[in-house]
C-alpha cells in the first residue's frame, strides 16, 4: 500500500522494546513492564490475553512456536511457555547467559547477544533445559545491539558495522 492508517493505539504498561508476532496473536517485550500478548485478529479492538512480569527488563523477544525467549538483561535468558496465553508460564533461565540485550531464533537454534559484545549459540530442542553450543566473540563490534536469522543467514550489529554468518557452515 502507499498508505497506512492506524487502526489502533494501546498502551502497554510499560515500554515497547520488543514485538512478536505470530498469526493474530501480539506478543510485546515491554521492558520492566514485562511481557504484554494481545490478540490483534480484529485490528479496531486489540484485546489482551494475558501479560506477566521479568525480573528484570526484557529487552528483545524471539517466538517458536508456543515458546517465547526472552533477553532478559541482567536477569538472563528466559524462556516461557504460551501454551496457554492466560496464563504464560516461566519455564527456564539460563544463567549462563551474561546480560543478554538481544537474541534471534531459528529452528532448534537461538542466538543470544550479550552485553559485552560476545555471541551465545544454545541448542533448543528442548525449551525447558536449552544447551550451550559453543560462543563466538562479535569480531570487530563493540555491544551487540540487534540480531536477525533467515535461512541460513545471520546478520550482527554494534549499530556501526555489521558482521553476517553462515550458520549451515560451523566454522
Amino acid at each position: 500500500p502507499a498508505t497506512l492508517a492506524v487502526a489502533a493505539t494501546n498502551a502497554v504498561g510499560g515500554e515497547a522494546e520488543d514485538l512478536a508476532l505470530s498469526g493474530s496473536t501480539l506478543y510485546v517485550a515491554a521492558g520492566f513492564g514485562g511481557c504484554r500478548i494481545f490478540n490483534v485478529a480484529s485490528p479496531f479492538a486489540p484485546v489482551l490475553l494475558g501479560a506477566f512480569g521479568h525480573p528484570a527488563r526484557g529487552g528483545d523477544a524471539d517466538l517458536a512456536g508456543t515458546t517465547l525467549y526472552v533477553a532478559g538483561d541482567e536477569a538472563g535468558f528466559q524462556v516461557y511457555s504460551l501454551t496457554n496465553v492466560a496464563a504464560p508460564e516461566w519455564t527456564a533461565t539460563i544463567a549462563s547467559a551474561a546480560s543478554p540485550r538481544c537474541l534471534a531464533v531459528t529452528g532448534s537454534l537461538a542466538f543470544v547477544a550479550e552485553a559485552l559484545g560476545g555471541l551465545k549459540i544454545y541448542d533448543i530442542t528442548s525449551p525447558a533445559s536449552p544447551n550451550l553450543l559453543g560462543a563466538v566473540p562479535a569480531a570487530g563490534l563493540a555491544t551487540i545491539r540487534r540480531l536477525a536469522v533467515a535461512d541460513s543467514r545471520l546478520a550482527v550489529t554494534d549499530g556501526q558495522r555489521i558482521n553476517l554468518y553462515d550458520i549451515a557452515v560451523p566454522a
